[in-house]
């Protein structure tokens, strides 16, 4: 997928980025199923020539990382608004920036949903697909930079500021 934005390295970006290569070396992480297959789909994601296949790829990723515990078939009910919800609450504290993020999230996933169906994307879609390939790369990074997997249901139930 084509980008016309350049990312210029920060000297404070260093730190961040040790940290985030040191967990991405650590056992538990290199042995956890779900991380290995979102963090392969988003690098897969981020080489794709065609947006449909980004967003495909971006897609898979999202749903292995913060819906791995579905697994259980009391945990697969209503995937699209629990991922949505899920995303929006571990990234963002603001009310509006959740609102947002929630959308985004559902919207890609009923866009993902219509295009293996045989649907095309148009450029509002594109603009989509880049937004939720960024809020993957956000999702895996503040996974990778905390020390254990969210608890989603207090994540979710719990009123109070997350900060992880």
């Amino acid at each position: 997928m084509e980008t016309s934005e350049e990312y210029v390295l920060q000297e404070s970006d260093i730190e961040v980025l040790k940290s985030l290569f040191e967990r991405l070396n650590d056992e538990p992480v290199r042995k956890n199923r779900s991380f290995s297959i979102g963090f392969e789909r988003i690098e897969m994601a981020s080489i794709r020539t065609k947006p449909v296949d980004s967003l495909i790829d971006t897609m898979i990723a999202l749903e292995a990382l913060v819906l791995s515990d579905a697994g259980d078939p009391r945990e697969r009910g209503e995937m699209r608004f629990r991922l949505s919800l899920r995303i929006a609450r571990f990234l963002s504290n603001s009310y509006e920036e959740r609102k947002q993020i929630s959308r985004n999230v559902k919207n890609a996933y009923d866009l993902r949903s219509a295009v293996v169906h045989g649907g095309l994307i148009n450029a509002e879609d594109k603009v989509l697909i880049s937004q939720i390939a960024e809020t993957a790369r956000q999702v895996a990074r503040k996974l990778l930079l905390q020390p254990t997997r969210p608890d989603w249901e207090q994540l979710l139930l719990d009123d109070s500021p997350h900060e992880f």
